[in-house]
């Protein structure tokens, strides 16, 4: 769909501390230390637009702005910020041209052949693309010798600028152990690495403050490299083993693993910042198909989320099977999900609960840390630099004596001190990530021999029921939240008449308020007659909402189809047709009903079985055809996002090159937004 142009809008005048450089600077400095590097781009970019003449404050913003735009993957933008310091200015001073030598360095070890993708991006679009395409085909899937050999010219092009940072600044640790992580880990060359490390362990045991956590990972790696190093007097039972370590270093797989475990703790330990409040469907079918899923398939359950802007409530909702991974493949962070909401106990709405859980579990563990390799940002390394002083001269004395067996000792009393020093500030800390779980009583039969119910726990769990109004606090304080947003979400529980195996009685829906936006959740449901139109006006009444002015969102739970729906007698009214309803879901005639007593603004049409792949946008536009006189509806599949005005996210072209369509992602009225289903039916894309 085109964009419609708006009429500019006069921006209100800016306050004399929005146009404060320094005040972005340090506001950029501060959410670069909290990892939140597309906040930091941001306020680096307020400091730079009113900085003037201020050439000093001009390069350290710069300086910042490209590590963050190396950070988050934007190679190009961060070279440019490097070079506009180390090429256009001559009276740059020594730390600031270190450190961009040092992250021009690093820039160049984190993407092999760099200078030809650079290069690349500064084609003409038409040669962009195809460059593009060939050089990252290149990159990541051919493991030949001649790709071997440009990985070594750019890690070469790397070493020339972390020795140009050293240059500039011999007391620069950070250089040092920098250069030593590209001759350990990409250059392979252990002599050289070696000596590096011990210069970086130097430096930082000259600074005033000594990060002691840094120290004894450098000790660390100076044991790895001893053990890889030592080639005589190797124990006869041990050849193999050294064989084995030997030969994997010397290839890229422990570069791919730490990769891989590196994208899992972005994913387990950053947090997204949010401009607006939405509801992400990340769900496509129900029940038996997801659960026979096969190498091919694209058979993917789910579940939804609702997210709050800028808070720290995030609230999922019946996660079942693949939520995690549609949840991830959503671009969604572990550290969003605060609440858990479960209706009822059916496979398809809690199979990722565990999964959940045990995210929360290794959360817990990424936070605290390791005490063989504290890394930054951890408890441990924060327990390190205020108390392995004591053991450090302690620990070079025994090293120096001999004595194994007391050293030995004393690291285990050390490792036992240190754990639970860092156990306990974990507990205490603003990090610590905590979960309510809110579920139906039979779901707390399935799970119970699982849940513990502990007050140390890192999740709450709290049974509903009908009727309900869930204390959606803060999981961490166990208070009301602070922010406007999720201070106003307030979530109803509504029966719903759906057998989950356990009980016939207990299974839920919910109704969520923000303000004047209502999501009416169905849950699986069979339909009863006025009974949600009853409930909905009762809480409205209670929120003093008036329902006629409030945006009604229905998100339904379709199920399928039965043949008895079509024994429905025309010439009766509902009561007397209640048996050819669906049982356990809506159906189609229970949403029909369903629609016609709510009058909802927008329908999602959710829960469907596969046997309609290819057809759900047809259904939807069937219903849209006898309802659209009051009511929208749209097919629900994984990505679909609704805001709290009802606007729906969609697909817009912005611009096509060389056949190829480049679009973004924006908001737009959900009447304006059509469903386009693939020509396999397995999934939707909104335009």
């Amino acid at each position: 769909m085109n964009e419609k142009t708006k009429n500019p809008k006069t921006e209100p005048k800016s306050s004399h501390k929005d146009r404060d450089p320094n005040a972005h600077f340090k506001n950029a400095q501060d959410e670069y230390e909290k990892q939140n590097y597309e906040e930091a781009k941001k306020h680096s970019d307020s400091a730079l637009n009113y900085s003037g003449d201020d050439q000093n404050l001009n390069l350290e913003t710069r300086l910042l702005r490209g590590k963050a735009h190396r950070r988050l993957n934007e190679y190009e933008k961060a070279c440019n910020d490097f070079e506009y310091i180390l090429c256009g200015h001559r009276d740059v001073g020594d730390r600031i041209k270190a450190e961009a030598f040092r992250e021009r360095g690093l820039l160049y070890r984190d993407l092999s052949d760099f200078h030809n993708l650079k290069k690349n991006l500064e084609m003409n679009k038409e040669d962009k693309l195809k460059g593009l395409e060939e050089l990252y085909k290149k990159l990541y899937n051919e493991t030949n010798e001649e790709k071997a050999e440009e990985d070594l010219k750019t890690f070469l092009k790397a070493e020339e600028d972390l020795k140009e940072a050293i240059e500039s600044d011999q007391d620069f640790a950070d250089a040092h152990r920098s250069l030593a992580n590209l001759y350990y880990e990409r250059i392979h060359d252990l002599g050289k690495a070696k000596k590096s490390y011990n210069d970086a362990k130097r430096e930082y045991k000259k600074e005033e403050i000594v990060n002691y956590s840094v120290v004894r990972w450098i000790d660390a790696r100076l044991g790895e490299i001893k053990m890889l190093e030592t080639d005589e007097g190797v124990n006869e039972k041990s050849k193999k083993v050294k064989e084995i370590m030997t030969r994997i270093y010397r290839t890229e797989i422990e570069n791919r693993a730490y990769k891989a475990k590196k994208d899992f703790r972005k994913f387990l330990l950053k947090k997204n910042t949010l401009s607006r409040s939405k509801f992400v469907i990340l769900r496509r079918w129900n029940s038996y198909t997801p659960i026979l899923q096969t190498k091919n398939s694209s058979s993917e359950g789910g579940g939804y989320f609702f997210e709050m802007s800028n808070s720290n409530c995030g609230v999922v909702i019946d996660p079942g099977f693949d939520f995690i991974s549609n949840f991830f493949g959503a671009d969604k962070r572990f550290r969003q999900i605060d609440h858990i909401i479960i209706t009822h106990a059916h496979n398809d709405h809690t199979d990722s609960l565990e999964s959940i859980l045990t995210l929360l579990h290794k959360y817990r563990d990424e936070v605290i840390g390791d005490f063989y390799e504290p890394k930054k940002h951890t408890i441990m390394s924060v327990i390190y630099n205020e108390e392995w002083k004591e053991y450090d001269e302690k620990i070079t004395e025994l090293e120096n004596a001999g004595k194994k067996g007391e050293l030995e000792k004393l690291f285990a009393d050390c490792e036992k001190r240190f754990e639970k020093l860092a156990r306990n500030r974990y507990d205490k800390s603003p990090r610590r990530k905590r979960v309510r779980i809110y579920m139906s009583s039979s779901t707390y039969t399935k799970y119970a021999p699982i849940l513990k119910l502990h007050r140390k726990n890192d999740y709450d769990v709290i049974i509903i029921k009908a009727g309900d109004k869930l204390p959606i606090l803060d999981p961490v304080t166990g208070k009301e939240y602070s922010e406007d947003d999720a201070r106003d979400l307030k979530i109803y529980a509504i029966a719903a008449k759906h057998d989950d195996i356990i009980s016939d009685r207990d299974s839920l829906g919910f109704i969520l308020i923000v303000k004047k936006f209502i999501l009416v959740y169905t849950g699986d449901t069979g339909y009863d007659e006025g009974f949600l139109k009853e409930h909905l006006e009762r809480v409205c009444e209670k929120e003093g909402i008036d329902m006629s002015k409030a945006k009604i969102v229905l998100l339904a739970h379709f199920g399928g189809f039965k043949s008895y729906e079509k024994r429905f007698d025309v010439t009766k009214d509902v009561a007397e047709n209640k048996d050819f309803f669906y049982k356990n879901h809506l159906g189609r005639l229970g949403l029909a009903k369903l629609v016609e007593e709510l009058k909802p603004e927008l329908c999602i049409i959710s829960e469907f079985g596969e046997e309609f792949k290819g057809s759900r946008d047809e259904l939807a536009r069937i219903y849209n055809d006898v309802y659209g006189e009051h009511t929208n509806f749209l097919p629900a599949d994984i990505g679909l996002v609704i805001d709290m005005d009802a606007k729906v996210e969609a697909e817009v072209v912005v611009e096509e090159v060389v056949g190829k369509k480049w679009t973004k992602k924006r908001f737009f009225k959900h009447k304006n937004v059509k469903a386009n289903e693939s020509p396999d039916g397995t999934t939707i894309t909104y335009i």
